[in-house]
């Protein structure tokens, strides 16, 4: 086989990996990348950014997931089979294909919701507590960055590995 023909193939496997969408709002999917089903693809993917699949997408992730969509609708523009487009056009598609992949597959896991039972201070009764792992995340650096200001202002001591502490000689007992 030539070098170009293994280029090729590498590139056709690899479209046939998949374009991440999502049929529904309830999981994210892979599906295998054809031009033919490509517009159902994207909106199957349109309807996950407006629902819960994607909701932890940021509005700059968003806009370069639609522009990678529309640069890739208008490659595929009248085209039946992937050999039909140049090389050079084929590896665009790949790599958009690729920034979409990655943007929803991390915004599907961020969105992902996870339920706990907690209890609240001053409280007996547990109650269900249902956050995104973002939401999660965001609520516990917000708690630290509260922690260290607070220390900072004198509310609280400061830690000990903060501080240089000299060692502590001990005197020979006589």
């Amino acid at each position: 086989m030539r070098p170009s023909t293994i280029r090729f193939a590498l590139l056709a496997a690899a479209l046939a990996a998949g374009l991440a969408t999502a049929a529904d709002d309830k999981e994210h999917k892979n599906y295998s990348f054809s031009p033919s089903h490509f517009e159902a693809q994207r909106e199957a993917i349109i309807k996950g950014m407006r629902g819960k699949t994607y909701r932890e997408l940021s509005d700059e992730d968003r806009d370069t997931v639609l522009a990678a969509l529309d640069r890739m609708a208008g490659h595929l523009e009248g085209v039946s089979q992937l050999e039909e487009l140049d090389k050079r056009v084929q590896t665009t598609l790949f790599n958009d294909q690729e920034l979409v992949n990655n943007l929803l597959t991390q915004a599907a896991a961020d969105s992902r919701l996870i339920c706990r039972r907690e209890t609240f201070v001053g409280s007996h009764r547990s109650t269900n507590v249902c956050l995104t792992v973002l939401e999660r995340k965001r609520l516990r650096e917000a708690a630290q960055a509260q922690m260290y200001s607070m220390q900072g202002s004198g509310y609280l001591p400061p830690e000990q590995s903060d501080v240089n502490p000299r060692p502590i000689r001990q005197r020979p007992i006589p």
